[in-house]
């Protein structure tokens, strides 16, 4: 049986203190001296909530240690248990001597139903035998409902708790993996399923996490340029088009236009234009023109923090239009400034992108988290010609019903 020997903290053990008053009243009330606790039962795991003295504490844990004992018989059965003589007691017999040496006589003990998985129970210690004749048991089962309703809020709030760390490991977890799929994207030219699957063959050839192999390899990155054994590639622009060429090793390129000769692959990438503007209720639009690539994404997360920073702001709206491709490191940054937002108390949404920016939001999983509209804010954020920019007004009109001017220049 695995168990608590204590509390395990105030917040954690009894979030709003109710199974302490609990205890506390039934001692108040019970005609004989008695110590009384609260005990939760999950599975194999069993731990006290509260108590109103050490005697209980130490009842209750030498019942964990053994296993046996009136409180998880109750809990186990939501039943009543009822022992009026410890002395003379054979049902536990690996523990009945540790409480007759710590001082209990009787123990009533009332099984507490809170749901399929898990059980409670209401325990009373008392240092006299047969302290509860028939007559006297309805205080206490009177008072099992409220200590009931009290595990039940317990068990909700351990579960919130729970799923809350889960959701921020996975989120955690999965922006360092998104960032390391960035990563081979860029050394590799390949898709995104692509740069999974070789995450996924290092983390199977090394037996080590797919988590630790990622961060790894972000990190690295971060520091130094590096290979993963594919040819190199680099990218071309030509006028009008954004390509990328795959070159074959030994081969050197033709540089870009606009790029001087002998300058690395990467001077090649165009810089992106980043506008931003608040409005008097709070509202940032951040616009882009260009491609958010490893080499450009930082800044529109920089642009997001200064807008979260600025002053209070109630939505961050990142408008896609003129975004003609991102890959996975940007791809990383939307994901971190909308974590920002939403840790900042505003909304987050990116909105209209582009066929291929779509696509690879889509082939991520991260369409819907990234360019749903938050509630009551559909009609708002709906901004108007996918296929072309519309004038500024128009802007200004769609993100924010009743907005009289707006700062932001969203045309080239």
């Amino acid at each position: 049986m695995a168990a608590s020997q204590g509390p395990r903290t105030a917040v954690d053990a009894d979030p709003d203190g109710a199974a302490g008053a609990v205890v506390h009243l039934a001692k108040s009330l019970l005609p004989v001296a008695a110590e009384v606790s609260v005990v939760m039962l999950r599975g194999d795991e069993a731990y006290t909530v509260a108590a109103t003295g050490e005697v209980a504490w130490v009842l209750d844990g030498s019942q964990f240690r053994t296993g046996e004992g009136p409180c998880l018989q109750a809990a186990a059965s939501a039943a009543t248990v009822y022992a009026a003589d410890l002395s003379a007691e054979t049902r536990w017999p690996s523990w009945v001597r540790q409480g007759v040496d710590a001082g209990a006589r009787s123990v009533l003990s009332l099984g507490l139903g809170i749901d399929d998985a898990v059980t409670g129970a209401l325990n009373v210690y008392t240092t006299q035998p047969d302290a509860f004749p028939d007559d006297a048991i309805g205080l206490p089962h009177g008072l099992a409902g409220y200590a009931a309703a009290a595990l039940k809020t317990i068990h909700r709030y351990d579960t919130q708790a729970a799923e809350v760390r889960h959701l921020q490991a996975a989120m955690m977890h999965r922006a360092v993996i998104e960032q390391a799929k960035g990563v081979i994207m860029g050394d590799r030219r390949c898709t995104a399923d692509e740069a999974f699957a070789v995450l996924v063959k290092i983390s199977q050839d090394s037996n080590r996490k797919l988590h630790d192999i990622a961060a790894a390899l972000t990190r690295r990155a971060a520091n130094t340029p590096h290979s993963l054994g594919k040819p190199v590639t680099t990218p071309v622009r030509r006028a009008g088009a954004a390509m990328t060429a795959r070159r074959p090793t030994g081969q050197t390129p033709a540089p870009a236009a606009g790029t001087a000769p002998g300058s690395p692959p990467n001077a090649a990438v165009a810089p992106v234009k980043i506008t931003t503007d608040v409005d008097q209720c709070g509202i940032a639009v951040i616009a882009v023109v260009g491609e958010l690539v490893m080499d450009t994404a930082d800044e529109l997360l920089t642009a997001i923090t200064a807008v979260l920073s600025a002053g209070p702001v109630t939505r961050v709206v990142v408008d896609l239009a003129r975004v003609s491709f991102l890959d996975m490191a940007a791809l990383s940054v939307l994901l971190r400034g909308r974590a920002a937002a939403l840790h900042a108390g505003a909304s987050f949404r990116a909105v209209r992108p582009q066929p291929l920016v779509r696509q690879v939001l889509h082939r991520t999983d991260t369409c819907l988290l990234l360019t749903a509209a938050p509630p009551g804010a559909e009609q708002a954020l709906d901004l108007p010609g996918q296929g072309r920019m519309p004038p500024r007004t128009e802007v200004t009109a769609a993100v924010r019903a009743g907005a009289s001017h707006h700062h932001l220049d969203l045309r080239a």
